[in-house]
């Protein structure tokens, strides 16, 4: 949090609607000089195998790494790995995404029994949740421009939000913002079933006597009604206390920017962004907070 009277929270995301579904598809690292970074292991119907490279791109590793619970990909093709297996075995022979995909299953993909040489079995290196150091004051749990993942936030919705990174080479839904670090949910297909996407922050101590606020951008693509809320809370079995609605109704071409009324918590606290999607009328739902 900022210093002094009025204690601000920078916040960014983006939001859609599908509930989070379930991967038919196992995906783990093996063989690599640390954790993130290896070939990648597949499993599947009692079958084991790799992902050969047909088709392999920065935005599919973006869905393996997220799928594995990073916050996406450093590389598609890091240096380093070694002992892939090869010959003839059960593998994802080719596969395509877009890169907003929540998991592999919702790409396009091949699979079966063939051969992949050792050079040709995908390999990765993934990006995991940075923690704060203190020369880093924009990358706190309360004070976030999330150029290095969601500053500990936690996605509890039925859909996460997905955090883009500022160097310009992953997909993002606003193509004059490939720069910008932001998070974002990206809805493709139609549905009338209300969702509810949910981003808490990690317990925020508060100083003695300091009022706080939240401050965020966002902005909107595409024709829906959504309900977006934010809200705090002292713990799960407490209660929320309402801080702001906002009723999106139609696209926003430039960012706008947003700041609550003042709270008084009277001792640690969590902050909650809530938005219910109540129906889609067009191809793609995106909203984006941006850090102010």
């Amino acid at each position: 949090m900022c210093i002094g009277a009025k204690n601000i929270i920078n916040i960014s995301i983006i939001v859609t609607a599908t509930p989070k579904p379930y991967s038919r598809y196992t995906i783990s690292i093996q063989s690599g000089y640390n954790s993130t970074t290896g070939w990648i292991k597949v499993e599947s119907s009692n079958q084991s195998g790799v992902i050969c490279y047909s088709g392999w791109s920065l935005s599919a590793a973006d869905v393996v790494c997220r799928q594995m619970g990073y916050v996406g990909a450093y590389s598609n093709r890091p240096s380093g790995v070694s002992n892939q297996p090869t010959g003839q075995q059960w593998m994802i022979s080719y596969i395509s995404c877009t890169g907003y995909e929540s998991i592999i299953d919702e790409c396009s993909i091949s699979s079966g029994f063939s051969t992949c040489t050792s050079y040709n079995v995908a390999t990765i290196s993934c990006h995991e949740e940075r923690s704060p150091v203190p020369s880093e004051t924009l990358n706190s749990k309360s004070f976030c421009s999330f150029n290095y993942g969601f500053c500990f936030w936690n996605n509890t919705g039925s859909k996460d939000w997905i955090w883009h990174a500022s160097d310009g080479v992953h997909y993002n839904p606003f193509y004059n913002e490939r720069y910008i670090p932001f998070i974002y949910l990206y809805e493709k297909q139609t549905s009338s079933t209300s969702q509810k996407a949910v981003l808490v922050s990690p317990r925020i101590y508060n100083r003695t006597y300091r009022i706080q606020q939240v401050m965020f951008m966002y902005r909107y693509e595409g024709s829906a009604f959504h309900d977006l809320k934010i809200s705090y809370s002292y713990g799960s079995s407490q209660g929320e206390f309402s801080l702001y609605t906002l009723n999106i109704i139609s696209t926003t071409s430039t960012w706008r920017k947003i700041t609550t009324s003042s709270f008084f918590p009277t001792s640690s606290f969590f902050v909650s962004l809530i938005d219910i999607l109540k129906s889609v009328r067009s191809i793609t739902i995106t909203i984006l907070f941006h850090a102010t």
